[in-house]
């Protein structure tokens, strides 16, 4: 007797309709794997120039109450002065940092409009392909795995029939949470993409607020500079102070050159001397030496190369940074050894660019020219220093071509 064939047209068409819509269903996604990788990174990004945004803040903050402690007329002149150049300078930073979150939160929008078009056609796609099974199941006659089951030939054909109906079930079951993770990320992607519209344009206030504080602040450092040089008793107070602030801390950055000349055993670098800031800047406004400035004798330990503020400042020869820090007398100052008991200086920058123990090359740009600390007008102060006594620059360095002084 020939023997009868255990699987049915029907029985075929179900697996190959299972193994199919199977290998749809958990084929990998690149698309979505590299998508969600980018916007994790966005999100790591993000918070970590929020932190950084809120480090500012709280400085600038300080920096208002130090300045409303400040307001009597007997105040200390340079700290008021102080207090103002950190506002600006902290102002400018968080200007800065909201401008830079913007285009993030931006950059995430559009990483994140990406993934939900993306999930969102995925889930699509699974949803049309559960419907096709049960379409060509029902027009095959399929309408129910009870008669799938129970039209089976034989005790073997009806465990092969239990088979396919366990492998259905287990595909329904799966493509049922598929469809149900999909929806839950599309609706997770939408919430955070709402979020993220309302931080951007959140920060977009944030930064039109902090610029006009900006602004202010610069116009109150511009009256406050107006006021000094209209009176000449504050002018005489301040020189006063300055000298005193002066003395200090060159007293103290004489004993550290002193100490790290006898310390290390590197020679001088060699080489000339370069001008610190661009050639095109050949003005000196105050010559090293002494000088009279409304009355009071005074000495100025370098020359003083008037230029714009966020200027290039840069390096006079190779060294190391030994000091980048602000001051009451030289603002945001930095401190460059160049072995040999050489060093050199440069005062009042609006910001600067490198840290304590930078190696350094000649021509580098170090700092950006400014008007911090006791400095009424922008210029970069540069100093060169000798086992720490301050010398005359232009016996060491190499002064553009038609250089002058005014």
């Amino acid at each position: 007797m020939k023997k009868k064939r255990i699987f049915t047209r029907s029985t075929a068409f179900v697996l190959a309709i299972i193994m199919c819509a199977c290998a749809f269903i958990f084929a990998p996604s690149d698309i979505k794997s590299v998508s969600a990788s980018t916007i994790a990174e966005d999100k790591k990004a993000i918070q970590q120039k929020e932190d950084e945004l809120a480090r500012i803040t709280k400085q600038r903050k300080e920096a208002q109450n130090a300045l409303a402690n400040l307001q009597s007329d007997q105040a200390s002149m340079l700290q008021k002065k102080a207090a103002m150049d950190t506002q600006i300078s902290t102002l400018t930073k968080e200007v800065a940092m909201l401008q830079s979150l913007i285009e993030d939160y931006e950059k995430q929008i559009v990483n994140t409009e990406a993934q939900i078009k993306t999930t969102q056609a995925q889930t699509d796609k699974t949803y049309e392909q559960f419907r096709m099974r049960v379409r060509s199941s029902y027009e095959e006659g399929l309408v129910s795995y009870a008669e799938l089951v129970l039209s089976a030939d034989s005790f073997s054909d009806f465990l092969s029939r239990m088979d396919i109906v366990g492998s259905l079930l287990d595909y329904d079951k799966n493509v049922v949470k598929k469809l149900t993770e999909q929806r839950k990320e599309l609706e997770q992607s939408k919430a955070e993409l709402q979020d993220l519209k309302r931080s951007t344009e959140q920060k977009n206030l944030e930064a039109k607020e902090q610029e006009a504080s900006l602004v202010k602040a610069k116009a109150d450092l511009e009256s406050y500079i107006a006021d000094i040089r209209s009176n000449m008793a504050m002018q005489t107070r301040l020189i006063k102070e300055a000298q005193a602030a002066e003395a200090e801390i060159n007293a103290k950055l004489e004993q550290m050159l002193r100490d790290l000349a006898a310390k290390e055993s590197a020679s001088y670098v060699g080489g000339q001397f370069n001008w610190p800031v661009p050639v095109s800047y050949k003005r000196i406004s105050s010559k090293f030496g002494w000088r009279v400035l409304n009355g009071v004798n005074d000495k100025h330990g370098g020359i003083d190369i008037p230029c714009p503020t966020g200027e290039k400042v840069m390096a006079s020869n190779s060294g190391t940074v030994v000091v980048a820090e602000y001051h009451y007398s030289y603002g945001n100052y930095v401190l460059i050894n160049h072995g040999g008991g050489y060093s050199t200086l440069y005062a009042h920058n609006s910001e600067l660019l490198v840290s304590v123990g930078d190696v350094v090359s000649q021509g580098q740009v170090i700092a950006h020219a400014g008007n911090t600390g006791n400095s009424y007008g922008s210029h970069c102060h540069f100093e060169v220093r000798v086992n720490g006594e301050r010398m005359d620059p232009m016996n060491y360095v190499t002064p553009p071509n038609g250089w002058y002084y005014s």
